[in-house]
């Protein structure tokens, strides 16, 4: 009796026939795609002995939210053919070996330090052991030696359906080294000539192995010098540092014309907002003083970072400051100006490249600044230009490993996005310390406007830090207090506090019904996320960017179940039900909430397995409508509760226009609401 049964292997149906089991589906066929189906033999079997583990591995990774470690488990015969697979799965990784450096403190350090900008690949033998805080932290572990006949029968039924060919069961998989069990598989015409195309590969590899004396050959001098090259390994020699390559003239011109900056100011003492990066900076300083007077070699001093912030946060400044705190000379470039030296060609570029590194090695101790370092893009992230962006790549890490090995050189790095890096920039000894350069809170945000207007009293400078504190940058504070000299140069009289909040907020011109709109909106936001317990940055009724006002900094961490998605819906549905309670019809103003609200519950119904269907698809409307009608119904009811304290909140919005989150908070705690400190994302609301 033959019984019809679908076996699973991955993702991916395998219909076969063994002894009188129908492994297929109703009707015969099954043209599930396969996503194995261009991996190479080795990697497929790998694949189908571990399907659970590569199942949950590949459900994470497309998600695309976080790096992941995998511990891949093989013998020599099979490391390879593990590394091929787990590059296939994940694509950008880094690969560490585990066993040889299971011990070291420094092994957990780099894994921690890779994670954050890649996945990571921790790979061992089958039979090793492996540290307890490496089990934990791994999402799954991948074994090549699970391997068994069943396995090469699935994929022998893969490849030629319907064979009815069996692998030996007494002839071990794993014993065969995966590159030769690719090659057979490639070469069968028919599933009964892998085994013999085996047999051939063995008796060749076992005849080459068996010694000359054997056949009744005797060894020449040549014959013992070839076999001990490549049979004795060489003992391993620390590798002298290459001679500098001489410097033509054309390149010394070139290096002449580099500028080298020796600001003096403004140190790090002079600014604010830099957190980790400044400490770090001032600990250097310190460093580079104990090198100079050769207390601690240059291995014992840090030398890189990358700096990662938004534009205007002051990664410019921030360099030329640590410049002037520690006393070296600072080297400015980019890419932009990399692509603009000669003719823009590739030659130009990478020439251009190896001139600034060659100017830091001529003036070190000094310190190296590349600035939007994200605008080179990572080797394989560009299908059409890759060739480019691949030689680009790699000019730079010859020329930062290159400088590694020159006393005195810090390079800085700055950039906007650092996901968009290539791995390779940010891995131990390069850029490896990173440090995030956010807008300045309120403390950091008063410095620097005392900084720029030195002649200000700090009093008049304190609204202006509490108004505007997290929603602006470094640079945007440079920019208002030129405005603000500027009217005060014209009206021949010193600069003061008025001037500075006259450029920082420039008069409403709306009329007052749009912006008390605007206000009852933004206000149901706020009282919304308050209501649960959260305390947005600020709420601003300044326009711009498209926006009549926006609440910042009130994204949510939660578990992603489905209360928590909808009580994530409702605060952006409250600002149109504030608008359709208070002032008795909403606006069009919510169009964006909307549309974000529209995408959460879609993907409830579409995608996360929470609505009608387990199985992903196209989100029917009415099933939307009617789930994003119920959560505001709930906004609705809400604002009716609470719309004494959005009116009052209004009010003072529209006196103040900016509130901080302090005033927030201050707002909340004085109308009774419970404020837990919970974890907040940057988001917009408008």
């Amino acid at each position: 009796m033959t019984h019809r049964i679908t076996r699973l292997v991955g993702n991916r149906r395998i219909p076969a026939v063994i002894d009188d089991i129908d492994f297929a589906d109703e009707d015969g066929e099954d043209d599930t795609p396969d996503y194995r189906s261009a991996f190479p033999p080795s990697a497929w079997l790998i694949d189908a002995a571990n399907a659970e583990a590569i199942a949950r591995l590949r459900a994470v990774v497309a998600e695309r939210r976080r790096h992941v470690i995998v511990i891949a488990r093989a013998n020599p015969d099979w490391r390879e053919a593990t590394s091929n697979l787990t590059r296939l799965l994940l694509g950008s990784r880094e690969e560490l070996r585990l066993v040889r450096r299971d011990g070291s403190p420094e092994l957990l350090d780099s894994v921690l330090a890779f994670l954050g900008h890649c996945h990571v690949v921790l790979t061992a033998k089958s039979g090793d052991a492996v540290q307890e805080v490496y089990k934990r932290l791994a999402l799954v572990e991948i074994d090549a030696g699970r391997i068994t006949a069943d396995h090469v029968d699935a994929l022998i039924h893969d490849r030629w359906p319907g064979s009815g060919v069996r692998w030996p069961v007494d002839r071990d998989v794993v014993s065969i080294p995966s590159h030769h069990l690719s090659t057979a598989f490639y070469q069968a015409q028919t599933p009964a000539e892998i085994i013999e195309i085996l047999d051939v590969i063995e008796r060749h590899d076992t005849a080459d192995k068996q010694p000359a004396e054997a056949e009744g050959e005797s060894k020449s001098d040549l014959d013992r010098a070839s076999e001990a090259y490549w049979t004795e390994k060489p003992e391993k020699k620390k590798p002298k540092p290459e001679p500098a390559k001489p410097i033509d003239d054309k390149m010394r011109r070139a290096i002449a014309a580099i500028e080298v900056q020796r600001p003096t100011s403004p140190t790090l003492d002079d600014l604010a907002g830099y957190g980790a990066a400044a400490a770090w900076a001032s600990d250097l300083a310190i460093d580079i003083s104990a090198f100079r007077s050769g207390e601690i070699g240059w291995q014992d001093v840090d030398q890189g970072c990358l700096l990662v912030g938004p534009p205007g946060t002051g990664k410019t400044l921030f360099a030329r400051a640590a410049s002037a705190t520690t006393g070296l000379p600072l080297i400015a470039t980019s890419y932009a100006q990399w692509q603009s030296a000669g003719t823009g060609h590739m030659g130009d570029v990478i020439r251009s490249i190896r001139t600034v590194f060659a100017a830091a090695e001529e003036n070190a101790p000094c310190i190296l600044f590349i600035d939007e370092i994200d605008a080179i893009r990572g080797r394989g992230t560009d299908e059409r230009d890759d060739g480019w962006w691949t030689a680009i790549v790699t000019c730079l890490l010859e020329c930062l490993d290159g400088i590694s090995r020159v006393e005195g050189i810090v390079t800085v790095g700055a950039c906007n996005h650092a996901d968009r890096l290539d791995p390779a920039l940010v891995r131990s000894g390069r850029l490896d310390r990173r440090f995030e350069i956010a807008l300045p809170d309120e403390p950091a945000l008063l410095r620097i406007l005392a900084h720029h207007a030195p002649d200000v009293s700090p009093t008049d400078l304190e609204p202006i830090a509490t108004a505007l504190a997290g929603t602006i940058s470094g640079a945007d504070v440079a920019r208002m207090t030129r405005e603000a000299k500027r009217a005060a140069r014209r009206g021949k009289r010193p600069m003061t506090g008025q001037d500075v909040m006259a450029a920082a907020l420039p008069a409403e011109k709306r009329p007052r019904e749009i912006v008390w709109r605007t206000a009852i909106h933004e206000a149901g936001h706020v009282v919304a996320f308050l209501v649960g317990g959260h305390i947005p940055d600020a709420l601003s009724l300044v326009s711009g960017g498209g926006m009549g006002g926006h609440v910042r900094g009130v994204g949510v961490a939660s578990q992603n179940r489905l209360g928590d998605l909808e009580a994530l819906v409702l605060p952006l549905l409250a600002g149109r039900a504030a608008e359709d309670v208070i002032l008795g019809e909403p606006s069009a103003g919510a169009t964006q909430d909307l549309e974000q609200a529209t995408r959460v519950l879609s993907s409830v119904e579409s995608a996360f397995g929470l609505g009608g269907y387990l199985t992903p698809g196209g989100a029917d409307r009415v099933s939307v409508e009617g789930r994003i009608r119920r959560v505001y119904g709930d906004a609705l009811m809400l604002v009716v509760r609470h719309r004494a304290a959005i009116v009052d909140l209004a009010r003072l919005a529209v006196e103040r226009r900016v509130l901080s989150r302090s005033v927030l908070e201050a707002f909340g705690r004085e109308r009774g609401f419970d404020l837990r400190n919970r974890a907040m994302e940057a988001c917009n609301e408008d």
